[in-house]
């Protein structure tokens, strides 16, 4: 919540209260005062902390923090812990090319976070006719290697047993011994170009990782997509996304990042909408929620 004023409110006590609430319900609250008659010490009982409160001249001089603002939105993902499975489709339908692209994709991915145990943990299962998890999440204990195993995947070829590669993926990607973290989000991003040989058991898969607290991503490659089972592996109609082709794959990374963290991209939207107008508004953090 970003709040800006250029004067008293007229009943202190309540706005401290009505802060409080909002703090007290894990609302981070920025205060801005515009103009010369801010009271200070309302401006701080409004805000979360001293450094979320400004204090400014006059609303011109809200520009002035654009970069800072720019710098901040999304500090926060970068730091916060957690676990991702990539699911990968390497049947023959796919082709080595397009496998290739996928891999470029989940490396592309994997460079805009902090890698370790600590960190984000990253992992791979491959499928097609069988279905192998080349990388565990605890394979790796940093950004280097996991790069560099995930250019070492072989591709495959065969038929697409979706359902298997999903459950895999939920009873043995995401455990303990593999890696899983119970404090932090579970993310799966099942990336396929064809409709899988069951899709009555893909739907049921994909249900069980829903319900055992997983965001799951479904990224559909290429002209033989069915929607409807694309829908049914995702957790969320929002993490659909049926693409014409591997090389849009390089066009969801962002996205795909800032879901996967939580970084409300609503919030961001509305605040590049600002910018655009030529109003920033003060610099803040987007956390990433837990389970």
């Amino acid at each position: 919540m970003v709040v800006i004023t250029s004067g008293h409110s007229q009943n202190l006590m309540a706005t401290a209260a009505a802060a409080k609430q909002a703090h007290d319900n894990g609302i981070k609250v920025f205060a801005i005062g515009a103009g010369t008659q801010v009271n200070t010490q309302e401006m701080n009982s409004i805000a979360l902390d001293q450094s979320s409160t400004f204090l400014l001249s006059n609303s011109d001089t809200l520009r002035l923090l654009k970069e800072e603002l720019q710098k901040k939105t999304c500090e926060e993902c970068h730091l916060k812990p957690a676990d991702i499975i990539f699911v990968l489709d390497d049947s023959g339908s796919v082709g080595y090319n397009n496998f290739e692209k996928e891999l470029q994709f989940v490396q592309g991915f994997a460079k805009e976070f902090d890698i370790g145990p600590l960190d984000v943990q990253i992992g791979v299962v491959t499928y097609s006719t069988s279905v192998h998890e080349y990388i565990r999440l605890n394979s790796n204990r940093d950004k280097q290697s996991l790069l560099y195993n995930i250019n070492r995947l072989p591709y495959q070829s065969g038929l697409t047993r979706t359902a298997d590669a999903i459950n895999l993926t939920l009873y043995h990607g995401f455990s303990q011994p593999h890696g899983d973290r119970d404090s932090v989000t579970d993310v799966m991003m099942v990336i396929t170009n064809g409709q899988s040989q069951d899709p009555r058991a893909t739907a049921v898969a994909a249900r069980k990782a829903h319900n055992a607290g997983i965001k799951t991503f479904a990224i559909g490659v290429g002209n033989r997509v069915k929607t409807t089972e694309m829908a049914a592996i995702a957790s969320d109609k929002n993490h659909v996304f049926n693409m014409s082709n591997n090389d849009a794959l390089r066009q969801l990374k962002d996205e795909l990042r800032n879901k996967s963290c939580e970084a409300p991209p609503a919030f961001y939207n509305a605040f590049r909408t600002c910018l655009n107008a030529g109003v920033t508004l003060s610099r803040f953090k987007l956390p990433m929620a837990t389970r």
